[in-house]
């Protein structure tokens, strides 16, 4: 049984359609590279998952089930947790009080247990094999480290899907080398991630499925090995590479 199905998703702004009968199939584990240029559809996807949009039609199934996402709330509690590229943490807490936001451990006399707290803290990041201070001040740390609480709060939520917004943007290549390692962690516990990137060499490096979004619709979706670069921008814009960019007359 596939973990999420979206079919028939559709939404409008103004009378555009940014979305228009789009679709996903994901199952536990698997590792989907979402692409399309700019204007596809892929960030009012993710937005309706992450239920900061609401859809105008069509429907969202989890595990075989079909749910409403009407709030961010929602969508954590349904299991699905989006990493966009403007972090949201609050920069003053510490690491360990960001993870736990929504709720935090309490001891029988109703105060908050800050051992507690960090103790699990640092047990999830142990879980996906990246050291962060639990105790740190969120706002110290570089983008990359920022990135991994989110995964870690994805975790504390018990997430059953994480979909990761151009996550390598603002990060050095050491630090994307150990972004896929986690990344890899995450699937091999069977968790799916949702990998959202115009980097094509990193979709084929990551993923094990490609969906291709086109002027808000569906056009493809493919195991990745069956794609090649220029198989994918054929599909991302509509036309062979060769038309695009046709050879010089002598």
């Amino acid at each position: 049984m596939s973990l999420l199905t979206v079919t028939g998703l559709s939404k409008e702004f103004g009378g555009v359609h940014a979305v228009e009968n789009g679709s996903l199939d994901l199952n536990p584990g698997e590792g989907l590279g979402l692409l399309g240029h700019n204007g596809a559809g892929k960030s009012t996807l993710i937005k309706i998952l992450a239920g900061v949009y609401g859809k105008d039609s069509g429907t969202i199934a989890i595990g075989g089930t079909e749910t409403e996402l009407k709030t961010p709330r929602d969508a954590l509690k349904k299991g699905i947790k989006v990493v966009f590229q403007e972090i949201a943490l609050i920069s003053e807490f510490t690491v360990a009080e960001n993870i736990f936001l929504e709720e935090y451990p309490k001891r029988a006399d109703g105060s908050i247990a800050w051992k507690t707290i960090r103790a699990e803290a640092k047990a999830l990041f142990d879980r996906i094999g990246f050291a962060v201070d639990p105790a740190a001040r969120t706002g110290d740390l570089p983008v990359s480290q920022q990135q991994m609480v989110e995964i870690a709060r994805a975790l504390a939520h018990e997430a059953k899907i994480v979909v990761m917004d151009e996550p390598t943007s603002s990060l050095t290549p050491k630090e994307v080398e150990l972004l896929f390692v986690v990344i890899r962690r995450l699937t091999a516990l069977g968790i799916a991630v949702v990998y959202v990137s115009h980097k094509l060499d990193e979709v084929f490096e990551i993923s094990d499925t490609v969906t291709v979004l086109r002027d808000g619709r569906h056009i493809s979706t493919r195991p990745t090995a069956e794609h090649t670069q220029d198989s994918l921008i054929q599909d991302m814009i509509g036309r062979r590479i060769d038309n695009l960019f046709p050879r010089s007359r002598t």
